[in-house]
């Protein structure tokens, strides 16, 4: 509900700066006192009908925007209007009404029938400001969204750190314990089958059919490719909680994650000693955050 009043008011009081910038449709002509009056009441009731509206698109309607593209907020933003336009028009006239004849239905009824004209020039006048609203308020929103990425980005960046910092000062005396520490994963084919300490793996990329995995053994990095799912070697490495899923094409030793940068194309994963970069899903980010806190 927060959101939803939050969102509402800074729609409207981009309306308020644009009545009281440009001034259209003959307020400029109206007395002082009077014309900021005019142009606060007609705010107010623009917001209360923009929280109508947005209560019965979310509630009703249900018109959510689980993710945030262009496409996404025209749609949402055309059915909204569909609705908004309307009602604001309706009771803009009947305030007008009101206060300047004294009667709501001045503007909208004469003579026992209604009065379109009118109904439709007010609708035009709104909708004209509901383009400047809606592009504003795409803007806004992608700065807020890409805002909240590049804090979870460093949040993430920060417990990366933290995490080399605490494998770095761990206590290596029982390696004996770390050899005995072995997996195995068995794709299809004769000698398909790699065996290794599951510390060791690096990541794994899913090809279709086929998955590589980077790993390392007697101090050299390997690249071998299976037969066999990412599904299947995620179940045989289920219970080693430092092996994530980033991708739906990948999964990573987050021991190995130096940092998460952000490119044009998306989340990065930057691995220790490599180039190679590993992509990150925004459906995982906050996976892979959640894993390091709890470590």
């Amino acid at each position: 509900m927060n959101n939803i009043i939050k969102g509402c008011a800074k729609s409207c009081l981009v309306v308020m700066f644009c009545l009281a910038l440009f001034q259209p449709w003959g307020i400029d002509r109206i007395d002082g006192m009077m014309r900021i009056v005019l142009i606060v009441s007609e705010t107010l009731i623009s917001f209360a009908d923009a929280v109508i509206v947005e209560l019965i698109a979310i509630y009703v309607l249900r018109l959510r925007m689980e993710t945030f593209s262009l496409k996404n907020y025209v749609m949402g933003s055309l059915a909204r209007a569909v609705m908004l336009v309307p009602l604001i028009s309706v009771t803009l006239l009947a305030f007008q009404g009101y206060g300047w004849k004294g009667d709501a239905l001045a503007f909208l009824v004469k003579d026992g029938e209604l009065m379109f004209h009118p109904f439709l020039f007010m609708c035009m006048c709104v909708a004209s400001l509901m383009l400047v609203v809606f592009v504003f308020m795409y803007y806004s929103i992608k700065n807020d969204k890409l805002k909240r990425e590049l804090d979870n980005i460093r949040a993430i960046n920060t417990l990366l750190e933290e995490r080399q910092r605490k494998l770095s000062e761990e206590d290596t005396t029982d390696e004996a314990s770390e050899q005995d520490l072995s997996c195995t994963i068995v794709g299809q084919g004769v000698g398909a089958t790699i065996e290794l300490n599951p510390k060791n793996l690096i990541y794994v990329e899913s090809m279709a059919n086929y998955a590589e995995v980077c790993y390392i053994k007697d101090g050299e990095t390997r690249h071998t490719t299976l037969r066999i799912t990412l599904k299947q070697i995620r179940e045989t490495l289920d219970a080693y909680d430092w092996v994530v899923q980033c991708h739906r094409a990948f999964l990573v030793n987050i021991n190995f994650v130096v940092n998460l940068s952000s490119r044009s194309t998306g989340c990065q994963l930057k691995v220790f000693g490599m180039d190679k970069e590993i992509p990150v899903s925004r459906a995982n980010t906050e996976t892979i955050k959640n894993l390091l806190e709890s470590k």
